[in-house]
């Protein structure tokens, strides 16, 4: 199912060997720069932070006066309508009475007469402490404005400060380049030398790169509205990454990543690497009503992704068939779209996405077909 040869990979390699350095020295010069502003960045980013909160905390107590303004205003309306009600009752006990003069009839009206006023001024206490309510709400809005344009301004300061100091930062895309040549570089080597534990290692070791910079992105050290395509999940190197733990059977680092790197409130499962990564990370934290749902939405999907999808939905069911069948239409979209030469293809030449599969089926027991030189046998029967 690959047009994979020795001559092939060795022209691989040497792209990669050619590569790799320069990047890593590219990456290396950018972190010797942030050693020396690290304290001024982890200041600046702190002090961005509190502005931060502070501002929201501005708008949420808007928010909340606004929305008990708008509830007292309407408290006092329903007031003054019980009141009118009750006026118009007043009157006509009041008239009742003069037509009826002196009687029975007449001490009855007065007491019931006597309790509608009582009742009256029962309201027109309550009006007015709703009044004085809502001119406090009022009084807290204005000082909330103010404080809320001292907050914005601060905000901005301290965003343009914290920016300033990233400007050193090393680029998020060095990390997923080192990351991504140190992982074709190791797949090389393998088709070269059959060594399972020394790919295993030289996989371990990329991964650090990932984890590195996932880790400076949940602390804030970087804008990421700026840097969105590294967030949740989106890039192949994160998915990759996540694969790669699985493959070198490092399960607890795999979930490590998978939280790391995704966001509850940014599940775009539609984006494909987002997609796969939430599979393997749902299957490996045993959430199996989560994962089943998530299959179900694309259980027609046809190339790369129906391939995952029948991969783990052979997992849940325990087929080894349709995992067996998920690992064919894996490696057959993904032989295709490693032939782009704009792309890193010694990534290709192991199918991270493929072997990882394959060790969670072998792990849950099942027997799978392998269906080509792209899932070594080496790498799943370790």
């Amino acid at each position: 199912m690959s047009n994979l040869s020795q001559a092939y990979v060795l022209g691989l390699m040497a792209e990669v060997a050619h590569k790799l350095p320069l990047v890593e020295q590219e990456l290396a010069q950018a972190q010797a720069r942030v050693a020396a502003v690290d304290a001024e960045l982890q200041l600046a980013a702190s002090e961005h932070r509190a502005a931060a909160q502070s501002a929201r905390d501005c708008e949420e107590n808007t928010q909340r006066n606004q929305r008990e303004l708008g509830e007292s205003n309407q408290v006092i309306a329903a007031i003054h309508q019980e009141m009118a009600t009750i006026k118009r009752k007043i009157d006509e006990i009041q008239s009742d009475m003069e037509r009826e003069g002196k009687g029975q009839l007449f001490r009855r009206l007065r007491r019931e007469r006597a309790k509608q006023l009582n009742l009256l001024d029962e309201r027109q206490e309550k009006l007015g402490a709703a009044q004085v309510r809502v001119s406090e709400i009022r009084e807290s809005l204005r000082e909330l404005d103010t404080l809320g344009n001292e907050a914005g301004d601060l905000l901005l300061q301290r965003r343009t400060a914290l920016e300033s100091h990233q400007q050193a930062l090393p680029a998020p895309r060095l990390y997923t380049q080192v990351f991504e040549l140190s992982l074709s570089a190791a797949h090389c080597e393998f088709f070269l030398e059959r060594e399972a534990e020394q790919w295993c290692g030289s996989v371990g070791r990329a991964m650090e790169w990932m984890i590195t910079l996932h880790q400076a992105l949940a602390a804030g050290r970087y804008q990421l509205d700026r840097n969105s395509h590294f967030v949740a999940g989106r890039s192949t190197a994160s998915a990759e990454a996540v694969y790669g733990a699985i493959a070198v059977g490092r399960l607890d680092l795999a979930t490590e990543l998978f939280e790391g790197v995704t966001h509850p409130n940014l599940f775009f499962h539609e984006i494909f690497n987002v997609f796969r990564i939430w599979c393997a990370g749902l299957w490996l934290k045993g959430e199996v009503e989560s994962l089943s749902r998530l299959l179900s939405r694309y259980e027609f999907a046809e190339g790369l992704r129906g391939g995952y999808v029948q991969g783990f939905m052979g997992l849940l069911e325990n087929d080894p068939d349709k995992v067996s069948q998920g690992l064919k239409d894996i490696c057959r979209h993904e032989i295709e779209l490693w032939q782009d030469p704009s792309l890193n293809r010694g990534l290709g030449v192991v199918n991270l996405g493929a072997v990882g599969l394959a060790r969670l089926a072998l792990d849950a027991g099942l027997r799978v077909a392998i269906p080509g030189n792209t899932v070594p046998d080496e790498l799943i029967a370790r």
